[in-house]
């Protein structure tokens, strides 16, 4: 009872940060330990999702509550991170890049995950090579023909090389060009006319063209 009581009161604290953030609620989360909790309720929620390294789930209980919780979770993070160089930091200790990238991975929570992404580039100090770096790694994880994975991450990136002329510096540095024209070089052949034994025969030109469109809108942006 006391288990379900807890459960229970987690939804309202998330809720609570996600309504009243500011700079001085920034502060006190970092200093009362609570992006670890909401990291470590994170790590749990993708878990259940079956969306770790093992591909599958250890919960063996169906837990309603745990979507909603697991999304105001995300939301919760999501603006913790927002300015907050403390938190990101945190963050990014806990290995919790990887977990937003485990997020990237499942349709439902791609643009919760790609948003904690975002704001982790955004937010990193002077030298944040890593988080870039960690993004754009995702380009080469997916599948040549997974191209609306590619499109949304790019357009991802496109978000934060707008946001500040240090990601664009960062980009540049850890040779962010290299990885989109190697997105590029991908889709050789996808044009072609298609036979019913090529990758791409089951793939929609539509798609296509929207990730051409996201590689040069992410090449001409990098380049301001």
């Amino acid at each position: 009872m006391e288990e379900q009581a807890d459960n229970d009161a987690m939804p309202a604290v998330v809720a609570a940060i996600t309504a009243y953030v500011n700079d001085e609620t920034l502060q006190q989360c970092f200093e009362v330990g609570m992006v670890e909790v909401l990291v470590c309720l994170m790590s749990l929620y993708i878990d259940y999702l079956g969306a770790g390294e093992g591909g599958q789930s250890t919960q063996a209980v169906y837990q309603p509550s745990m979507v909603p919780l697991g999304e105001m979770v995300i939301i919760a993070l999501t603006e913790l991170l927002t300015s907050s160089g403390q938190n990101s930091a945190v963050f990014r200790e806990l290995g919790g890049a990887k977990l937003a990238g485990q997020l990237v991975r499942l349709q439902d929570t791609r643009d919760p995950g790609l948003g904690l992404l975002q704001q982790l580039v955004i937010s990193a100090g002077p030298g944040g090579d890593d988080d870039m770096t960690g993004l754009l790694d995702l380009l080469h994880s997916c599948r040549q023909t997974d191209l609306g994975l590619k499109t949304d991450i790019l357009r991802c990136l496109v978000g934060c090389l707008k946001e500040s002329h240090r990601c664009r510096t960062v980009f540049r540095r850890i040779g962010g060009f290299v990885y989109i024209m190697s997105v590029l070089v991908g889709l050789e052949g996808s044009l072609d006319e298609i036979g019913t034994d090529s990758p791409w025969a089951s793939v929609d030109r539509r798609a296509i063209f929207s990730l051409l469109h996201q590689i040069f809108s992410s090449l001409a942006v990098a380049m301001r």
